[in-house]
């Protein structure tokens, strides 16, 4: 039988990048929106603690963000390239 009455350890407890596992700590309540260690968005995927993860505490429902809409390098030449074409008369 699974012991439900023991304490959880603090270090179960610590918000960590579900990415990587490096723990995520915000400089007074300030949340970072990237992790340091794999650059992963941590806006639209919130660190998680272990004990959030395997279900020992409630954890708040996932925020429901529209994905960031993202221009890389080659979409704006892409798009540069396309404009240029058509004020030239090439389609």
């Amino acid at each position: 039988m699974i012991e439900t009455a023991r304490e959880i350890p603090r270090r179960l407890l610590i918000p960590r990048c579900t990415r990587c596992g490096e723990p995520q700590s915000g400089e007074q309540g300030h949340q970072p929106f990237q992790c340091k260690r794999c650059r992963n968005d941590l806006y639209t995927d919130r660190p998680r603690s272990y004990a959030e993860m395997e279900g020992l505490i409630d954890s708040p429902p996932p925020a429901t963000v529209a994905p960031a809409r993202r221009r890389g390098l080659f979409a704006s030449v892409g798009s540069g390239l396309r404009r240029l074409g058509v004020k030239l008369g090439i389609r």
